[in-house]
């Protein structure tokens, strides 16, 4: 009698790059569970973009010290009993289109290319309660990040 392979992909994955191919909400989980760190989870992601971005340039500004410090953090706030929220340590990408204090902000428009974002939009202010940084994604049609 041989064995059958009835495994779901978020059971397979399992390897850091695998990481990158299961859902946000099983990334929570693993986080949660400590199967898996948040810094490691960053790290996956920071390498596939690594590999895949000058590609398909979905990324137009990537923040990875930033990433992997708020990755750091979410890491040490769960060993401290404390949760950021159901996606607590899960690293996102926020689109172009939505104001970020201090990085460009252009809004798809070319009149925009100048403009720098004073402060967090609505969208930026409340994701920081619970992201681990990451990037920017192109809102122009070109890229994956649509």
């Amino acid at each position: 009698m041989g064995l059958t392979n009835n495994v779901t992909m978020a059971t397979v994955a399992t390897s850091t790059s695998d990481l990158c191919f299961v859902t946000a909400s099983e990334l929570a989980r693993r986080i949660r569970d400590r199967e898996v760190s948040s810094a490691e989870v960053t790290e996956a992601f920071l390498a596939r973009i690594a590999a895949h971005n000058s590609k398909i340039n979905a990324i137009v500004q990537l923040f990875e010290a930033d990433a992997r410090s708020r990755a750091k953090e979410a890491d040490k706030a769960l060993a401290h009993g404390q949760n950021w929220g159901p996606l607590h340590g899960v690293p996102v990408t926020v689109k172009e289109q939505f104001l970020m204090a201090n990085t460009p902000s252009t809004l798809n428009s070319k009149r925009m290319k100048e403009f720098i974002a004073s402060e967090d939009g609505v969208f930026a202010g409340w994701q920081h309660g619970w992201r681990c940084g990451g990037g920017r994604g192109r809102d122009d049609g070109a890229g994956a990040g649509r």
